[in-house]
Formats: structure tokens, sequence, C-alpha cells
């Protein structure tokens, strides 16, 4: 078959469908790492890559499992406590974080702390007192020094940020929590909890009546996790030897807390590319001499606790590192690559980073979906009125626009590839700028 056939881009809207439908249906339930919803998902990855021929990575099996730790937030409560208690909304007025430990603490009084370090930073603190801080001065190191020095409960005031973990500080609630949540706590005014936050120096407000918080979670820290691996393996007699790693990550947020979550910015667009071009590459070695070098097509888990997917391939190899040359990360979150090219550069290995830019596919990131209140619900809030909440947006169109996204990742890693690995060329550097897909306006 002549070259410039093969080198086609032949990539199948039709499959691409049907990669992000299956990926983001009730048969998955979110697919969060640990979870019966991402088994499903890897064992649908594993069975295409079945179909396309791949060799699966060990014993004729494409799912590998590891062990990874897990702390999984099953519920949240927080009421403000009196005559008539006031139970307040989780995924609507807080969000506890997922690097939180269970228990249960009733609290009277909050500090407004600045960030600090050592016992200082929590200096005055009374028993029945919570820390509360802006949302940007929370690192676990800064939250184990609170807890060190006595808190145990932490408020992080701002926006929600639903954040899975690999393990508790233990002794420590951690809680997110809206502004005008804090302000109907402490019965004071917006500019009043502001001036606290702006101008923290260890000052104290104590509440009109006691809150109770309480959060469930379980650290599982030898949950089992799956990555899917199968190769292509190369066709060059000596080029063979050498190894290139595609990959791309599969879980995601789904029920956080007993939130529901849509999980808009990963809706396994990456994966979905990686099958298309996983597809390609294997009709190429069937009928022509390419890739000249082994592919491995490595689906990973685990990328919200830490990248621990990734991680534990870097633990247990199926390749030499001497061998490897390079990894092709698609749809690889900006945010994320420094961190990821720190652990591949440990055993120096070359990341070509698919990233994906702020576009339309990512606007809506997370998107929170807690359960209609009934009316008597709503009359329990403490200001009366309803919480203004962005109508989440239609999975179908997400799933458009991720078909168009999926394209152009796998446009870039099929240029990567024939000139890199399906080539007698050397692994050459490439201009980053050409690996950042731009954002999908157009179908």
């Amino acid at each position: 078959m002549p070259r410039s056939t093969l080198a086609q881009r032949l990539w199948s809207d039709e499959a691409l469908y049907e990669h992000l439908r299956f990926f983001n249906g009730s048969d998955v339930a979110g697919r969060a790492t640990g979870t019966a919803g991402y088994a499903t998902a890897a064992a649908y990855v594993a069975a295409r890559m079945a179909e396309f021929e791949l060799q699966a990575a060990v014993g004729g099996n494409a799912q590998v499992i590891y062990l990874t730790s897990i702390n999984e937030i099953r519920a949240a409560t927080l009421a403000v406590l009196g005559s008539d208690t006031l139970a307040l909304y989780p995924g609507i007025d807080f969000l506890p974080d997922g690097r939180s430990d269970s228990g249960q603490v009733d609290i009277r009084g909050l500090l407004f702390s600045p960030p600090g370090e050592g016992a200082e930073a929590a200096a005055g603190l009374h028993p029945d007192e919570a820390v509360v801080l802006p949302a940007a001065a929370t690192p676990s190191e800064y939250l184990e020094t609170l807890r060190d020095a006595g808190a145990r409960v932490v408020l992080s005031v701002g926006p929600f940020e639903p954040q899975p973990a690999a393990a508790p500080i233990h002794g420590l609630l951690v809680i997110h929590i809206l502004p005008e949540t804090v302000v109907r706590l402490m019965g004071a005014t917006p500019r009043t909890l502001a001036d606290h936050l702006e101008n923290a120096l260890q000052r104290t407000w104590r509440l009109p009546q006691p809150v109770r918080f309480y959060i469930d979670a379980a650290e599982y820290p030898k949950a089992g996790a799956i990555n899917v691996l199968a190769y292509v393996p190369g066709r060059h007699p000596v080029r063979a030897r050498e190894l290139v790693i595609v990959c791309a990550d599969l879980d995601a947020i789904g029920t956080f807390a007993g939130v529901p979550m849509l999980d808009a910015g990963h809706l396994g667009t990456g994966t979905a590319a990686l099958l298309e071009v996983a597809r390609q590459y294997a009709t190429f070695a069937r009928f022509a001499s390419m890739p000249e070098r082994t592919l491995l097509f490595a689906v990973f888990s685990g990328a919200r606790q830490g990248y621990a997917g990734l991680q534990a391939y870097l633990r247990y190899p199926l390749w030499p590192f001497e061998h490897t040359r390079a990894v092709i990360y698609a749809g690889l979150d900006a945010a994320d690559e420094p961190a990821v090219r720190g652990m591949l550069a440990d055993k120096n290995l070359p990341l070509y980073a698919l990233t994906t830019s702020e576009g339309a596919l990512n606007a809506p990131g997370v998107v929170l979906l807690p359960a209609r209140r009934s009316p008597r619900q709503r009359t329990l809030r403490p200001s009366g009125e309803e919480v203004a909440r962005r109508s989440p947006p239609r999975t179908s169109d997400l799933i458009d626009a991720g078909v168009v996204r999926a394209r152009l990742l796998a446009d870039s890693m099929h240029t990567l590839l024939l000139r890199e690995a399906a080539t007698s060329a050397p692994f050459m550097p490439v201009d980053a700028d050409t690996l950042r897909i731009p954002p999908a306006h157009d179908k």
C-alpha cells in the first residue's frame, strides 16, 4: 500500500461519538478511579484495543491492576444548631475537601487567621473555633501546620473546587464554603466578612448559634485501580526495540460527597482520540512496515489522585527506560504539565504534551448537580432566597465539541508518530506551540 495512503488521517467521527457517549453515559457513573464505573470504562477500552488487534500488555490482558491510595468523601452535613436545627446543603452552600478526615465537630466561633508558618498560624485558637482562610491559602502543608497547632476545622472561603485526594489530613475537617454561607453563619454583612478575610490578624468572631460540621470519609490505602496498556509492535528489525508511549487519562469526577457532578473538562476526549490513532496504526502494522518503533498505547487512571496511574507505570515499567524514546500525552491538563514533566524527567523521559487550551470545551469545568430541594427545604434557607445556579450544559453539546477536540488531538498524535515512530528519523524536539490544541469552535 502506498505510503501516501497510509499517511492519510482516517478518523471516524462515528467511532469518536461512540467512545464519548459511552464514557459519559449512565453505565460508567462518572469514571472515578477505583469505582465500578471506571472499571466498566476500562473494560470498554480494553475491548476496543482487542478489536483493533493490539497486543495486550501483560499475559494476554490489557487491563493492569495496581494499588493506590484513595480518600473517598461519602457524605457531609453542615447544620446550624438551635431550637429549630437548620441544615445547609452540600453542593449548594458548602462542599467538603477531598483531604478531609471523618468526624463531627461543633463550632462556636471563627478565627480569621492570616497565612503563616508554625504554631503561630493558629495563635489564640479556641477548641470550639474553626480557622477561616481564603481558598488560595490552603496548600496541604499549611493545613497540616494548622492541624498540628490544634485546629480541628478549616473553612476555605471561595468558589467550590471539587478536590479528590489520595489520603486525608488526619484529625482535620476541611470544607470549601461560599462567602454568602459564611455571612449567614456569622449573622453579619458581606463587607464584614471581606474585612476579616483581607485584614485578618487572629481576629475571632463568635457565632450567634453553634454550627455542626460532619464528614463521612473512608480512606482506602490499597484500593485497586486499573490502567489499560497495549502495544503495536514495531516493524523495523533494530528500531522495534525502541518504545514510544502514547497515553491519555480516562478518570473523571463523578459523585463527590453525595453530590453528582459533570466533569465537563474530562469527557475522555484524549482516550477517544488515542483509540482512533491506535486503530489506524494497528492497520498500518498489518499492511506496511510501519511503525518502525514499538508503540505502547496507555490509558491511565488516577489523574485526580496525583497521576497515580502514570506513577504506577513508572514504578513497574513494561519496557526499559533506556529504550523508551518519549511519552506523548494526549489531553493533558495544562496546569498539570509541569508536575507530569517532572515525574518523567526523573526517568529521563521527554514529554510531548498535547495540552488542552482554555476554550469552549473546558469552560464549564466541573458542574455541580445537587439534588432539587423540596418546597419545605427551600423555606429553611437562612435568607429565604434561592441560590442562583447556572443551568448545566447539555451532555450532547459537550460531546459534539469533544469530537472536534478529539480530531485535533488525533491529528497532532498522528503528525508526531508519523515523523518520529513510523520512520527511521530520530526523535527530534518539537515546538511546544504545535502541540497545544486550540479551542473547538467549528464542528
